[in-house]
């Protein structure tokens, strides 16, 4: 019994702690060495070497355990949606699990922070693309992009991504140029400093004839190019698009999922 109970409070115990336990028997037996083995005037500087020793190796354990604390808590705040966005827990797990999937597509992992990566979506309403949803990253500045509205015109396809992955019905990638202010067609603020978006239709309910919207992720800088060009970012929009398309559908139905703007 006594064994087990030894065994069964070892193995409870995390493997930061059994290191910090092994350095610290290693570290004792090492100074009890040096009592017998150094002279007497060379012990105190066996005893210090072995104390800097500890404390290097607590302090790395400690920032181990700061680093991963920040780690788990860096998923739930790191992307938010603006205050207009519809409040739902659902759709905002959703679209914050495919911005992690796209910024880990990579070989070395980044977060929507260093990406820039902002996500929207816009529903056609009549004759436009309205945004409904917006969500950043929470060291941007976060302007209200809900209301953002585009013409559905087929001349504005060309420097508009939603419109032309609308239009094409299918992804749509492109670097883009800051929009010329008050262009026709173009409702509301767009950033000066894009670089680069991704679009996708959303489909309505029967998948085939008629497009609900646009979903689209962008990015302000070359890490958030990247992860938006590589394949990954194909496959996740895509899955992206089918779970907003069942989602809305539901809505519209029951009004009971998502209300949107």
């Amino acid at each position: 019994m006594a064994k087990e109970s030894r065994r069964s409070i070892l193995g409870s115990i995390d493997t930061k702690t059994k290191v910090l336990a092994l350095v610290t028997l290693v570290i004792e037996g090492t100074f009890l060495g040096s009592i017998a083995a150094l002279p007497k005037d060379a012990v105190f500087g066996a005893l210090v070497v072995c104390a800097v020793v500890f404390a290097i190796v607590v302090i790395g354990v400690v920032l181990i355990e700061l680093a991963e604390v920040r780690r788990k808590e860096q998923p739930s705040a790191a992307f938010l949606p603006s205050p207009l966005t519809a409040d739902s827990p659902l759709l905002n797990e959703i679209i914050r699990g495919a911005v992690h999937t796209v910024c880990r597509g990579v070989t070395v992992p980044k977060t929507p922070e260093e990406a820039r990566l902002r996500a929207f979506i816009f529903k056609k309403h009549g004759n436009q693309l309205v945004c409904t949803h917006f969500w950043a990253p929470d060291n941007l500045r976060v302007k209200e992009e809900v209301g953002l509205s585009f013409d559905l015109d087929r001349a504005l396809a060309d420097k508009v991504v939603v419109i032309k992955a609308f239009f094409d019905r299918r992804p749509a990638r492109t670097a883009v140029q800051p929009m010329p202010k008050n262009m026709k067609g173009v409702k509301g603020e767009v950033s000066e400093d894009l670089e680069f978006v991704l679009a996708v239709p959303i489909y309505n309910r029967d998948k085939e004839s008629s497009i609900w919207g646009v979903v689209d992720f962008d990015t302000s800088n070359d890490i958030g190019r990247a992860l938006l060009s590589n394949d990954v970012s194909d496959t996740v929009m895509y899955h992206l698009a089918d779970h907003l398309r069942l989602i809305f559908s539901l809505s519209e139905q029951s009004g009971a999922i998502v209300k949107t703007a």
